[in-house]
């Protein structure tokens, strides 16, 4: 065997050798949360599901977090809240899915939201950043694929929406009616309040009330 076969085999055995440790940072681990398995890349990895099985979160929902809107009143707050805050949204397709894509600005930085159905289960997916990563497009893109319509999801993002707009608008009514009680209460105390006052005086002994 001479020098030069010898180099070559001495660098695919150094190549085999170093390889593993990159491809180790491109590993990915899959979660289940709510019954549905996601392939996290290392990134995204670090933490655990919550004992419900309905949370995955890294820190903050800010960072990053994927969750399932597993009752209609959390898909109503989150959804409404994330388009109450947002800076544009969008329906985007990734695979077979259909994902309203929302960005948002929180504690100064870009938070982006991707709705989206797998089987009958809503789910949400938030990180740090401005715009759908290839990350993120392939965690969508490898669950199950939704069974609700177009016109289905649709009107269940809607609905969700326009829920969260009335009931923010029955907080806003019932936070000035508490506001108004608060100052009427006030005025009756001022108007019922008595001081009371006695004097010696020039025609003797006098007493009295001021209201």
């Amino acid at each position: 065997m001479n020098k030069k076969v010898i180099s070559i085999f001495f660098i695919l055995m150094l190549v085999s050798t170093i390889a593993p440790v990159f491809s180790a940072d491109n590993t990915t681990k899959n979660i289940t949360v709510d019954g549905v398995t996601f392939e996290l890349p290392q990134k995204y990895q670090g933490s655990s599901v919550d004992s419900d099985g309905h949370v995955y979160m890294l820190d903050t929902v800010f960072d990053f977090a994927i969750r399932s809107m597993y009752y209609n009143d959390y898909l109503v707050d989150e959804y409404g809240y994330a388009i109450e805050k947002a800076k544009s949204s969008e329906v985007v397709t990734i695979g077979s899915h259909e994902v309203y894509y929302v960005l948002t600005e929180m504690l100064d930085m870009d938070v982006s939201y991707a709705f989206f159905a797998s089987g009958e289960k809503i789910f949400c997916i938030s990180w740090q950043g401005d715009s759908i990563t290839p990350e993120i497009e392939n965690m969508i893109e490898k669950t199950p694929d939704s069974s609700y319509s177009s016109d289905e999801l649709s009107n269940i993002f809607d609905n969700a929406n326009n829920q969260y707009v009335e009931d923010l608008a029955a907080e806003q009514q019932e936070y000035e009616y508490q506001q108004q009680d608060s100052m009427i209460k006030k005025l009756d105390e001022i108007s019922n309040r008595r001081y009371h006052f006695s004097h010696f005086g020039t025609h003797g002994f006098g007493f009295g009330s001021v209201y």
